[in-house]
């Protein structure tokens, strides 16, 4: 399995039940500027959000952007509400699963890219 981004601009969405999202915000930030010295073009909920921490581009000075689709979903599965999970990953049916990863408690993550096929020169 291989979730690399290859240091290219990457998007990453979070669905948990809970629905505040701080510790994976924290960790991207944290992780991806100690290991990787680059983070995250997008990191939320879903696309275009707001940010809800004041003074948020504080912290994310080392985003890489990018035009590409590459997109990360952490997914919390939701033993409790399934539909709400299901409603939510409706948000990305425009991107393809390239990679999925099961972790050990009870999270999946999914590596998603533009459907369309490549055009060899």
């Amino acid at each position: 399995m291989r979730l690399s981004a290859d240091g290219k601009g990457f998007r990453v969405y979070n669905y948990l039940p809970s629905v505040y999202d701080l510790p994976q915000q924290y960790t991207f930030w944290w992780y991806a500027t100690k290991k990787y010295n680059y983070q995250p073009e997008e990191l939320a909920y879903l696309p275009g959000q707001p940010e809800y921490i004041k003074d948020n581009h504080l912290f994310w000075q080392k985003r890489e952007k990018s035009n590409n689709s590459l997109t990360y979903l952490i997914i919390e599965h939701d033993q409790k509400t399934p539909q709400r999970e299901k409603d939510w990953l409706n948000n990305f049916n425009h991107l393809c699963v390239k990679e999925s990863y099961n972790l050990s408690y009870q999270t999946t993550i999914q590596k998603r890219e533009s459907c369309e096929k490549q055009l060899k020169p």
